[in-house]
């Protein structure tokens, strides 16, 4: 074909199809490069020629430089507008590059000019999974499985809906039928594996991780997400040795494993190796949610070598991709138009049933701004014999949904009590799904930012006791901005400094609120006061919590180390010896924080911190 082609173009050196049709062959060799060159050729000759100009964005999209083919891309669609083809590519190359919203618009405009395109429906449904819209994402792929039900990434791109909507069970169940189907699947068995993560079956995702990296040895994602459970789990040891085989298998070498060297250098104590090594892979050719991670760490690290300037630089960067990579299914300012119009409506105590005064007596509700401590908190109460911890479920949500509606003083006080009866249920059976400790006598129920659902909590179980963690508000909004969230409602006001404040300032008014018109039965745990005397803060604490002193509660770092994963940010620190480098941390960003200052210097009085 290509020999055809020369001769061709020395006879017809002016016509465009011909350098069009020898780029196809030199990409279907692997020859992007030389590819690219014909299509350029082609394109020149007839700059209006749409399949070259598509083409030529294949090609250099293959060369991993998405910008160059999403105006490629464009340049073929100014030319035809209405080729689903060119819209379709366009939208992989900014799936691609991480930008999830673009390329949903563009696989939108690919099903327009071309309704029957399946590849099209997939690529959409991914774009908004990516992007965090796994409901949507959800409805899509069971329309490609109402067409074809064996289509293979149809069923696993349902699984991954269902396991971002928290339906981990379903998920597996559909991972398991696509391994079914196709036993050699790599990707099938590695998704599992996610599935069984999330369930925390720690040992049956591992064997799947395995299982998968078996099937495609040189794969470096695959390898990546062993590493992922290996580090979060905190088994350095096995993550070193994974590592060394990944590398000999990958022959051809991998930036993403360069990523996973630095993150080996920075749990194993050597920061500034890891942040050399780190700072190399910036410009390379990263998965989206890698390069988020990568900024986050070296933003961390930064931070802990001193280098102020830098590190604040890295925590933009890693807000600025996480902000691209959302879709408008997400919205931080709704959270906070929620908190408020609690804030507005509670102006007094709903009335409450009379002989269940003591309903509830047996949870405690930890709650707090996010990054306040609550990690620590939670590894040293889970030592003690009498205490089972519930660690970030949405259970209250439970109660919430089925209430449907926001829990004002107005709504509780309509509520009569078979409906709180259906209430407490639907909160005690998800409680019942959740891990328990034999011998437990309360439960502590730890999601911080059910800090806001305290009225509803205290109306269905009066008896209920809260734990209110607090921390420096300027270190606790500081490290919120510093946090790689999983973004929701709620974590998308993190990726800006004023929404960070306005959210502290927002649920702590609330919390204030709440105090003032309930009878609410809480302790208040400073985390600064936890890491100055933890036996001391925790003998007080327990005393007023009811519990006996056990000194099993000092040896937090075995009770994490016991643990088989720890889900919150926080999972690293809670292995290491007690530090103070993060308390008064936010002094060196006194001068990037100050736009907020004026907003957190009250709550900083009312918490009685310099």
């Amino acid at each position: 074909m290509l020999a055809y082609g020369r001769q061709l173009s020395l006879s017809h050196p002016r016509h465009p199809f011909i350098p069009n049709v020898m780029g196809l062959a030199h990409m279907s060799r692997g020859e992007h490069a030389r590819a690219e060159k014909c299509f350029l050729r082609a394109s020149e000759l007839e700059p209006r020629f749409a399949p070259a100009l598509s083409n030529l964005g294949i090609s250099q999209a293959e060369l991993g430089r998405y910008e160059d083919a999403i105006a490629s891309y464009r340049r073929a669609i100014v030319a035809k507008p209405d080729y689903p083809e060119a819209h379709f590519n366009l939208g992989n190359a900014y799936f691609r590059s991480g930008q999830y919203r673009e390329a949903a618009s563009s696989f939108e405009q690919a099903l327009v000019h071309r309704p029957q395109f399946p590849d099209a429906v997939r690529g959409l449904a991914m774009a908004h999974l990516e992007a965090g819209n796994a409901t949507r994402a959800a409805e899509l792929f069971q329309t490609l499985l109402a067409s074809d039900p064996s289509d293979l990434q149809a069923l696993s791109g349902l699984g991954s809906a269902e396991d971002r909507l928290g339906n981990h069970e379903q998920a597996v169940e559909l991972f398991i039928k696509a391994l079914e189907l196709e036993p050699s699947n790599a990707d099938a068995a590695n998704n599992l594996g996610n599935a069984q993560m999330n369930l925390n079956r720690v040992d049956e995702a591992a064997e799947l991780f395995r299982q998968a990296i078996a099937l495609r040895p040189d794969d470096a994602m695959l390898h990546a997400n062993y590493f992922g459970l290996l580090e979060r789990t905190n088994k350095i040891g096995e993550l070193a040795d994974a590592l060394a085989a990944a590398t000999e298998a990958c022959a051809r070498g991998s930036t993403l494993l360069d990523y996973w060297s630095g993150v080996l250098a920075d749990r194993q104590g050597s920061h500034e190796d890891a942040y050399r090594i780190l700072e190399s892979v910036v410009s390379a050719d990263l998965p989206p949610k890698v390069q988020q991670s990568l900024a986050e760490r070296l933003a961390k690290l930064a931070d802990r070598l001193g280098d102020t300037a830098a590190a604040w630089a890295h925590c933009h960067m890693m807000n600025e991709l996480a902000t691209t990579q959302q879709l408008s299914g997400v919205d931080g300012s709704a959270y906070i138009a929620e908190v408020q119009h609690l804030i507005e409506a509670w102006d007094r105590s709903p009335p409450c049933l009379d002989d269940d005064a003591e309903e509830g007596s047996d949870l405690i509700f930890m709650v707090g701004f996010p990054r306040s401590g609550t990690t620590l908190l939670d590894s040293v109460l889970r030592g003690h014999p009498l205490v089972n911890i519930v660690e970030e479920k949405p259970l209250v949500e439970q109660m919430r949904a089925l209430l449907d509606a926001a829990a004002t003083p107005n709504v509780l006080a309509t509520l009569r009590s078979e409906e709180i009866a259906k209430l407490r249920a639907a909160y005690r059976s998800a409680l019942a799904q959740q891990e328990q400790k034999p011998g437990s006598t309360v439960t502590i129920d730890k999601m911080p930012l059910n800090l806001i659902h305290a009225g509803l909590i205290h109306h269905v179980f009066p008896g209920a006791r809260f734990l209110l963690v607090l921390r420096h508000p300027c270190d606790c909004v500081l490290s919120c901005l510093f946090q790689n969230f999983r973004l929701n409602d709620s974590m998308a006001n993190f990726t800006t400094l004023d929404g960070a404040a306005r959210l502290y300032d927002a649920t702590m008014r609330l919390w204030l609120k709440y105090e003032k018109m309930l009878p609410l039965r809480f302790s208040t745990v400073r985390y600064e006061d936890l890491i100055a005397d933890l036996e001391g803060t925790a003998q007080q604490m327990l005393g007023e919590l009811g519990l006996p002193w056990d000194d099993r509660v000092l040896d937090y770092q075995a009770t994490a180390r016991g643990r088989s994963r720890i889900r919150t940010p926080s999972y690293s620190q809670v292995t290491e010896n007690l530090y103070s480098h993060a308390t008064g941390r936010w002094t060196r960003y006194r001068e990037h924080l100050s736009p907020i200052l004026p907003q957190l210097e009250p709550w900083t009085k009312r918490w009685e911190y310099s």
